[in-house]
């Protein structure tokens, strides 16, 4: 079974400084047996005055059933405030599982690593999240 999902958005947004913040974008999902891959993209885009700043989000994310109550996560992140400069984005590599040990319970194991430009320093993360579905 193939199951595809796609989808778009359109946000404005005045603050009371006069700045204009559009978002725009789109997402989609594709399934196929035990493989999920899910993603989005959006601009972000702030105008004040004359001037407009441009930025740019994705994210990407691959699923993967192992075993029934064991699932496989591999991700990627993608943040640029300004598009229009060679520096200043943030790109985070996800791997992790998430494990259903009973029903309505999942915990979640995820290692991240963390990229910036210029400066790439060391803050990878590791995030462990506890779920509880009601």
């Amino acid at each position: 079974d193939l199951y595809i999902s796609v989808g778009g958005n359109v946000f404005t947004k005045k603050t009371a400084g006069g700045v204009r913040t559009t978002l725009f974008g789109g997402f989609g999902s594709l399934s196929y047996q035990n493989l999920t891959i899910l993603g989005e993209a959006d601009f972000v885009q702030n105008k004040f005055g004359s001037a407009k700043v441009t930025g740019v989000v994705s994210f990407v994310e691959v699923d993967y059933v192992v075993t029934p109550g064991l699932d496989l996560k591999l991700g990627y992140d993608f943040y640029d405030p300004d598009k229009d400069l060679k520096t200043g984005s943030m790109s985070k590599y996800s791997i992790g599982f998430e494990f259903f040990p009973i029903s309505g319970v999942e915990v979640r194991p995820v290692y991240r690593i963390v990229k910036d430009e210029p400066t790439d320093v060391k803050n990878d993360e590791f995030q462990l999240l506890f779920h509880f579905y009601l």
